[in-house]
């Protein structure tokens, strides 16, 4: 493994990479992993802006390690990298132990039912995660191993997580610093700093 990312060969007659599509139902059952093939370069790095699907890249910021089941292709309305005041929707599930551990929260929670939204570069969601989205483009699926450094755990406990994220919309620029914490959650996500708003003003 590699941070939590296991090493293996894409099976013979993969379908090619850029093809591969993960459906909202797999998605939360962390489906497809197993199928998708994890190549890296020289100590599992590549860079950021020519990943390809399975490659394991670690963040040069922050000790953060991701890499693609799904990378959408380029268009003039998803910029890489994501600028500063991005508001971006994601679902999303965290887990502990593993990618297929426990869940501990998700956008489909019955007290959430709704995306994550923040704002990228005004310091609403922990950096980790800041980091990590600035290569993704809508549709894009990505699976990140957040170090227990993070404080991202249940509660805010300090142990590695293991998040699935899909970019659904990039909203355009904002300067407000929101990580959404909707109204029925009996508090804001793990993932969401001290001091961001839970809605747009």
């Amino acid at each position: 493994p590699v941070d939590g990312l296991t090493m293996h060969t894409k099976p013979a007659g993969h379908p090619g990479r850029p093809g591969l599509s993960v459906s909202r139902r797999a998605f939360f059952r962390g489906a497809g992993a197993a199928t998708v093939g994890i190549v890296a370069g020289a100590g599992g790095a590549v860079a950021p802006a020519t990943a390809e699907v399975g490659e394991v890249v670690k963040g040069a910021a922050t000790s953060v390690t991701w890499e693609d089941l799904v990378v959408s292709p380029a268009t003039i309305d998803d910029p890489i990298p994501v600028k500063d005041g991005a508001q971006l929707n994601f679902d999303y599930t965290l887990r502990t132990g593993s990618f297929d551990g426990p869940v501990f929260e998700a956008s489909t929670d019955d007290n959430r039912k709704t995306p994550l939204r923040f704002t990228v570069g005004t310091g609403a969601v922990k950096p980790e995660l800041d980091e990590a989205v600035r290569t993704m483009r809508r549709g894009g699926v990505r699976r990140l191993v957040l170090p227990a450094s993070a404080g991202v755990g249940p509660g805010g406990a300090k142990e590695t997580v293991y998040m699935q994220m899909r970019l659904r919309t990039n909203k355009g620029i904002s300067s407000f610093n929101v990580c959404t914490v909707p109204l029925s959650a009996p508090g804001p996500s793990t993932l969401c700093q001290p001091g961001a708003l839970p809605a747009m003003p």
